[in-house]
């Protein structure tokens, strides 16, 4: 097996000492080992990136606020190193926005100094599922306080401390030139020479990470904490969480985090496109006259919004979307969409022109509606209360869209944590309008949608998978 060179990106003095020891001693007793490398710097990290070539990276996600020379540090990294990256940081309310910079996974940093172990076993492990899929599982290392010789169960024998390896030499610059197949990118990651400018030149094509592998099909033997995962996530989870856990009836702490992760984790490749949906109820039949797609999503709703606008297809009325996301991050999650998917996506501004098959990200901290500016359908952004403790809020553009275009509508309700998004549903549901609302097995919150189905603001209740095939039929037939 191939050692895992984890590269920590963390400017924290705090806890970098404690961190680096125990992702050390972590690595030695995992499979196959590995080494680490600090940076603290953008400047270092581009450096390491060619001199140390890791194979894997972890972020303090607060490295995020930094901008060189106009350009947002995470997503740089994300696209510059295009091997697997976890985020993390003290906050869970930042996954979402975590996510949507395009980072594979976001956990939550340990408080405490005798939770770091635990915590870097976690990552290590998620880490190395992601950067050799082809690998056997890798179960849980032995106990840190296991006597010599004697491993956990399913786990081999402790081996020594590995000594943190020289600086490999840097690359050549016709080797960095050769784009990675997907068996060998673990192997011969692409890096920009340390030289390079951290921004594209204006107008020049981002590059696409290669395709991911196809991954193997799911045991029957899963936990129950995790039956409402994705057959292509549930070998992750299988791999990461030892047996013993996945067979408690009682799910734990741990079972819950490595589901949520596996659910929303990104791939470290180019987004393949999305499994093909099962066949749609014969009840689903395409309606005349919509003349907009109106869509709401919360926690979850990053990767949810992602899967739903990858099987679109125009022609298509003109989609505008509202996601519970920070400031700043709308654009990101914006230009992340628009490079992945076929329909132009966009953050969405005040007085912009609505066009057909465009989609429209509604900016962070700001409300997104729906108005008519000389006959043609607008957007109008702005800075009002908060409605249900969030801005933007998806009952603010469902209302607006309802009062201008009524039944012409198709509104959709997507995972989420609350109930943004019920009462604007209903009112569209009582106006005629088709409403889908996500089913609770896909969810990874089911609160938004559950709230909209006991109040009868639905007409269908699909899986995730079924929904863009949905608005495809019932939105695109006769636009």
């Amino acid at each position: 097996m191939q050692p895992l060179r984890i590269l920590i990106v963390d400017n924290a003095i705090s806890h970098r000492k404690v961190m680096r020891a125990a992702m050390e001693e972590v690595l030695a007793a995992l499979p196959g080992g590995g080494i680490t490398e600090f940076a603290t710097t953008a400047e270092e990290t581009q450096l390491l990136l060619t001199a140390f070539q890791p194979n894997a990276i972890t972020v303090n996600f607060a490295m995020s606020i930094l901008r060189i020379d106009d350009t947002p540090f995470v997503p740089w990294l994300v696209r510059t190193a295009r091997v697997p990256t976890i985020g993390y940081g003290l906050s869970d309310v930042l996954r979402d926005a975590a996510l949507a910079t395009g980072i594979d996974a976001y956990f939550m940093r340990p408080t405490q100094r005798s939770d770091w172990p635990p915590f870097c076993s976690k990552i290590a492990r998620f880490l190395r599922r992601l950067a050799f899929p082809d690998e056997p599982p890798i179960y849980a290392p032995p106990h840190r306080h296991a006597p010599a010789g004697i491993a956990s169960r399913g786990a081999p024998a402790p081996q020594p401390p590995r000594q943190t390896a020289p600086i490999a030499p840097a690359a050549s610059a016709a080797s960095r030139a050769q784009q990675p197949t997907p068996a060998a990118r673990s192997a011969a990651p692409t890096f920009a020479p340390p030289t390079a400018p951290l921004t594209a030149p204006a107008g020049a094509a981002v590059p696409q990470r290669p395709a991911p592998s196809a991954a193997p099909a799911p045991s029957s033997d899963a936990a129950p904490s995790v039956k409402t995962t994705p057959p292509a996530a549930e070998p992750l989870v299988r791999a990461v969480v030892p047996s013993s856990l996945r067979r408690k009836v009682t799910p734990s702490k741990e079972d819950e985090l490595f589901a949520m992760l596996a659910r929303t984790a990104h791939t470290h490749a180019a987004p393949a496109p999305p499994a093909a949906a099962p066949p749609l109820p014969a009840e689903i039949r395409p309606a005349a006259g919509i003349k907009l797609i109106a869509i709401g999503a919360s926690t979850g709703g990053t990767d949810a919004i992602a899967d739903v606008l990858h099987r679109l297809q125009p022609p298509l009325p003109p989609i505008v979307i509202v996601q519970h996301i920070p400031a700043y991050f709308s654009r990101l999650f914006a230009i992340r969409l628009n490079e992945e998917c076929t329909l132009p996506v966009d953050e969405g501004e005040d007085g912009l022109i609505l066009e057909p098959s465009h989609a429209y990200i509604a900016p962070g901290d700001y409300h997104m509606a729906v108005c008519r500016q000389g006959g043609e359908l607008a957007l109008h952004c702005f800075h009002g209360p908060k409605i249900h403790s969030v801005r933007p809020a998806v009952d603010v553009l469902f209302g607006s869209v309802v009062k201008v275009l009524g039944a012409d509508v198709l509104g959709v309700l997507l995972t989420g944590m609350g109930k943004d998004g019920a009462d604007g549903l209903l009112r569209l549901r009582q106006a005629g309008a088709p409403t889908i609302g996500q089913d609770r097995e896909t969810c990874v919150v089911y609160g938004m949608p559950r709230i909209a189905q006991e109040r009868g603001a639905l007409l269908y209740q699909l899986p995730l998978p079924q929904i863009g095939p949905a608005i495809q039929k019932i939105a695109g037939a006769r636009y």
